[in-house]
């Protein structure tokens, strides 16, 4: 009876472990393999308020003074927001980095972005393969996407 309520225990140990390290990933899912500093958009692009900053991989929820909105072009809050928010998913981001597919697309863990000068160019990972933003390169493992 003890043996089984240690095997019990043990298992809801591994289970809770594994939903808290599930759970820390998709809170960091922006900030992956990306540097400490970077300023990010908002997943939801309606709240024009709202942005993002990566410290050690993980996402920092912020928000501008009331009346001011994110601009990721210039990095600071500012009396108007952005047009065409959807496609500013680089602003922000250093040259080079590769980001997913940005929410409100598809999910695809195939294809994803390469970022220069604020600008997102489409890449796609050969068959079989799937990107990982952590590793900033296709991989064969499904679960880095």
């Amino acid at each position: 009876m003890a043996s089984d309520m240690k095997i019990i225990f043990g298992v809801a140990f591994v289970l809770l472990g594994a939903l808290a390290c599930l759970s820390n990933i998709a809170q960091a899912a922006r900030c992956d393999g990306l540097p400490g500093g970077t300023m990010l958009l908002a997943d939801n692009i309606a709240e024009c308020n709202r942005y993002v900053v990566c410290q050690h991989e993980i996402d920092h929820e912020w928000y501008c003074p009331p009346g001011e909105f994110f601009n990721p072009r210039n990095l600071q809050c500012e009396l108007s927001c952005p047009p065409e928010r959807e496609r500013l998913w680089c602003a922000g981001v250093p040259d080079g980095a590769f980001i997913r597919v940005p929410p409100g697309q598809p999910p695809n863990c195939q294809n994803y972005y390469t970022c220069f000068g604020g600008e997102m160019f489409l890449n796609s990972c050969p068959p079989g393969f799937f990107f990982s933003q952590v590793l900033q390169a296709c991989g064969l493992d499904q679960q880095q996407c």
